[in-house]
């Protein structure tokens, strides 16, 4: 899925969107965002224009300001980006915070990921420690029985998410567990609430039908969303842009 902010004249968001199976990536200009937290691991990176480096800038909750040509935000993290004249254009990442990270991300992706760190800076980060695991090259060695237990619960979230509500009883079933069970492990091998988990696929889910040619109301309903608004309002909390200020394009 791609999007584009339609012109504006107090909006410095320019750039496309694109959703991947378990990331997602905003190439453009950045403009100011609110104070937002999201499910997904977050970086910023500055794309060096023609006249030097550019810098970045983020504030936490707690409105410390932060300046780097690279910025590392762990996932629910509060915080919100900044515009400023040396900010220039950047890549925005966003990543699955599974004890894996992202598989599908591309190679492109992760080449910059791996670049940026040396000059990165991190907000205080929270105790899920993504960004940390990252930097030490310390991605948990998954057995392939818990690689393949979290493809059968994201496969059966895809399957019924189009559908409307994803019961965490049904998922249970699937996977042989209790509900109180499976609400256990799944924080624990997947980092992240099963609601707020639901939410993130239904965002992913919506990008193919925008590809089709749907539209912003087909692809919220086709992704189970209970309509465009609920559709906008996830994208707002995931990624700190403002959806009215939006125009998706195929």
């Amino acid at each position: 899925m791609t999007a584009t902010p339609a012109p504006d004249a107090d909006n410095t968001w320019h750039g496309t969107l694109t959703l991947g199976t378990d990331w997602a990536l905003w190439e453009g200009t950045i403009g100011d965002t609110s104070v937002h937290r999201h499910f997904a691991a977050q970086a910023v990176l500055a794309q060096r224009p023609d006249d030097g480096p550019s810098t970045l800038a983020i504030a936490a909750a707690n409105g410390e300001v932060l300046h780097a040509p690279a910025l590392l935000i762990e996932p629910l993290q509060p915080h919100r980006l900044l515009h400023s004249a040396s900010s220039g254009p950047a890549r925005v990442v966003f990543i699955e915070p599974r004890r894996r990270p992202a598989a599908s991300l591309p190679a492109e992706i992760r080449a910059a990921l791996s670049a940026a760190m040396g000059s990165a800076r991190m907000l205080p980060p929270t105790s899920t420690g993504f960004w940390s695991a990252w930097q030490a090259d310390a991605g948990p060695d998954v057995p392939a029985e818990e690689d393949a237990w979290e493809a059968t619960v994201r496969a059966a979230i895809d399957e019924l998410a189009p559908q409307g509500a994803v019961a965490l009883a049904e998922i249970a079933r699937r996977v042989y567990l209790s509900p109180e069970r499976l609400r256990h492990v799944f924080a624990d091998r997947i980092g992240m609430n099963f609601r707020r988990f639901v939410l993130w696929r239904r965002l992913l889910l919506a990008g193919p039908w925008l590809q089709r040619g749907a539209s912003i109301t087909e692809a919220a309903h086709g992704a189970g969303f209970a309509d465009a608004a609920h559709f906008a309002r996830t994208l707002r909390s995931t990624f700190g842009l403002n959806a009215s200020r939006a125009r998706l394009i195929r």
